[in-house]
């Protein structure tokens, strides 16, 4: 399948804005504060993991065969090996396997994206060998009723069902806009682009992190339905933008450092915490905001290089990068 420029661009962007991201939310905790108040990581996280699945949304459209050994050794095997050096560095005192059942079971512990990457992919796959995209949409909705309904009055989390539910959504849409994009005319770009973006900024006011932050109504199940509700509208309201400015970017200028990181998505999505936390060991700067753009400079050129020189390593990009 021939490139797409504009898939590129996004993959790009989403990868520094993953890692930027990362850095505010831990250059915060070294400072003793708490990130959920910076307006940058609210704003980041607000879409960028939606966007994320989005993506693999619409390069999963051409998968006509899935081959599960394959997906075991690009999504499941880097989730244990990573799991497994969070282990060695930070929780070597603890019984291991007790730490890989809790990663299991709590894979927002881990690289939880690799995780419930993997068995979206499984669900849609199986979903769409046997049912059209009209009857792929009702049972996507069937699903995630389903298992928001064991969320928030069963108060079942486990194995990242949360998570699945959420991002499901997102990979979903992103699969059927790259099979039906159609074209926008300059009017109703305008307007679209008027309306959508204001959607967005207002549902901000309202986006929290933490569901339990959530404090609008007087009842606890009321107050995580709205949260979940605006999540949702933030993030789907930025793709939406995303949507109607897709050609656009392919129009924009790109660079083989830029591919490389588009390319190479994955690999800095699970190489830049060690980084990020071994580079805040050392007092950057008193100045918070100084020692972001530091952490984050350092952690781009330090990722680069480690993905560099471990994909000439077949015995550890494997493992590590699963490819």
């Amino acid at each position: 399948m021939k490139r797409d420029s504009s898939l590129d661009f996004i993959k790009f962007l989403l990868v520094l804005l993953v890692v930027f991201g990362h850095c505010v939310q831990y250059t915060y905790i070294k400072f003793g504060l708490n990130f959920d108040d910076s307006i940058i990581f609210r704003y980041i996280y607000s879409f960028h993991m939606p966007l994320f699945m989005f993506i693999s949304g619409c390069l999963f459209l051409h998968v006509n065969e899935f081959k599960f050994s394959q997906k075991i050794q690009l999504l499941i095997i880097p989730f244990f090996v990573w799991g497994t050096i969070n282990y060695l560095f930070y929780y070597s005192d603890d019984d291991f396997f007790n730490y890989i059942g809790n990663i299991i079971y709590s894979p927002d512990s881990g690289l939880w994206f690799l995780w419930v990457l993997f068995f979206i992919q499984i669900s849609v796959y199986n979903i769409r060998k046997k049912f059209n995209d009209f009857n792929l949409v009702i049972i996507t909705c069937v699903i995630v009723s389903i298992c928001y309904m064991l969320s928030l009055i069963f108060k079942f989390n486990g194995f990242g069902l949360n998570l699945y539910a959420w991002q499901i959504v997102f990979f979903v849409i992103g699969l059927l806009f790259y099979k039906k994009r159609i074209y926008i005319s300059t009017l109703d770009y305008k307007l679209l682009m008027v309306v959508s973006t204001c959607i967005y900024f207002i549902s901000m006011f309202f986006w929290v992190r933490d569901l339990s932050d959530v404090n609008v109504f007087n009842s606890v199940l009321f107050n995580k339905i709205f949260g979940i509700a605006i999540k949702y509208i933030s993030a789907l309201s930025f793709i939406f933008i995303i949507i109607l400015n897709w050609n656009r970017f392919s129009k924009l200028y790109s660079n083989s450092f830029s591919l490389f990181l588009s390319r190479q998505s994955l690999a800095f999505y699970a190489i830049q915490f060690p980084i990020i936390q071994c580079i805040l060991l050392f007092d950057i700067s008193n100045n918070i905001y100084v020692s972001i753009f530091i952490c984050f400079v350092i952690t781009m050129i330090m990722s680069s290089v480690l993905i560099y020189v471990i994909n000439t390593m077949k015995i550890v990009r494997i493992p590590l990068f699963g490819r």
